[in-house]
């Protein structure tokens, strides 16, 4: 055993993977980032981040969907928090959220949108996306195939801006019309959708 591994269990491991993963895959494209990059992060050799993870690709997709497990707490914490809410301000909260997610990870959260991700993972944010409009629905109580087709052009409208936004380097001063641009578009959507 090399002097800088230490004997841990299988979940500290894997964590740590993650952890290492998390560092490369944040600041390198994926076509560049090296399995044995990873394992010199993480103090773990190469086969064992093949033994947990199968693939490079299935790291990198192990590392979006525990990235994504932050996200998914904030947005159910905000979309349950306030039953009262209006359904504006439900969506501008949590696009609240799904700005600061974006503002935190731009390099990754754009090259999903760009096609630089194996299959693996490009599938992994086909499901989400799916997951996030059939969630839309259910919070603002759509169950329409109009209220559905609403939801899912606001999903794309809203990766569109965002896109632009990371390019811009996500400044700050951008946030509030974003939101209201976003949030418009929606609402108007779904007046036409109710009506």
């Amino acid at each position: 055993m090399s002097p800088h591994r230490r004997r841990l269990g299988v979940e500290e491991r894997r964590a740590e993977i993650l952890a290492a993963a998390h560092e490369v895959f944040s600041t390198t494209p994926y076509a560049e980032a090296s399995t044995q990059h990873i394992a010199e992060v993480s103090g773990a050799s190469q086969g064992l981040i093949f033994h947990y993870f199968g693939s490079k690709a299935g790291l990198y997709t192990a590392f979006l969907k525990e990235s994504k497990r932050t996200l998914d707490d904030a947005e159910r914490a905000a979309l349950e928090a306030h039953p009262e809410a209006t359904k504006g301000e439900v969506i501008r909260h949590w696009l609240e959220i799904y700005l600061d997610f974006v503002a935190a990870g731009p390099f990754v959260w754009a090259a999903g949108r760009r096609g630089e991700e194996p299959a693996e993972a490009v599938n992994y944010r086909v499901e989400r996306r799916d997951f996030t409009v059939e969630t839309l629905c259910d919070v603002l109580d759509l169950d329409s195939e109009r209220g559905e087709i609403a939801v899912s052009g606001f999903v794309g409208f809203m990766d569109a801006v965002c896109l632009d936004w990371v390019d811009a380097g996500c400044p700050e001063e951008q946030r509030a019309t974003i939101l209201d641009i976003t949030c418009g578009a929606l609402e108007g959507a779904l007046e036409i959708v109710e009506s």
